[in-house]
C-alpha cells in the first residue's frame, strides 16, 4: 500500500457497558484513544434505501482501507468527518494478513 493512498483521517470509538446505582447496565461510546486519528483510503461503493415498516430508511456503506492494527474490532464505531459509522466486518489483507486492513461500514440505520 502506498502512503499517498492513505488521505482521509478517521478515528474510532468502543462501546462500554456502565452499570447505575440500580444494576441497570447501559450502552454508550466513548473515544478510542482519544484525540488519536488514523489515515485511511475512504470510498463510498453504494447507497441504498430500504423500505421497513412503511418508512423508508437511507444506508450510506463506506469502505475504509488502512493500515493493520489488531486492536480495532467490530463491536466499534468508525467517525469520519463527524458522521458516526457501524463496522460490519473487518478484513485482512489476502496476502499477509497483518499489512493493511479493509472496513465495511455503514451509516444510517444507526445502532447506538
Amino acid at each position: 500500500m502506498r502512503q499517498g493512498q492513505l488521505r482521509q483521517r478517521i478515528s474510532f470509538q468502543e462501546k462500554i457497558e456502565i452499570t447505575d446505582s440500580d444494576g441497570f447496565v447501559t450502552s454508550s461510546f466513548e473515544d478510542y484513544l482519544t484525540g488519536k486519528e488514523f489515515w485511511a483510503s475512504v470510498t463510498y461503493p453504494k447507497g441504498r434505501e430500504t423500505v421497513e415498516e412503511h418508512s423508508v430508511r437511507n444506508r450510506i456503506d463506506i469502505k475504509v482501507k488502512m493500515r493493520y492494527n489488531a486492536d480495532i474490532v467490530p463491536t466499534m464505531r468508525l467517525i469520519y468527518k463527524t458522521v458516526e459509522y457501524n463496522i460490519e466486518s473487518i478484513l485482512p489483507d489476502p496476502i499477509t494478513g497483518n499489512y493493511y486492513m479493509v472496513i465495511n461500514a455503514y451509516t444510517g440505520v444507526n445502532e447506538g
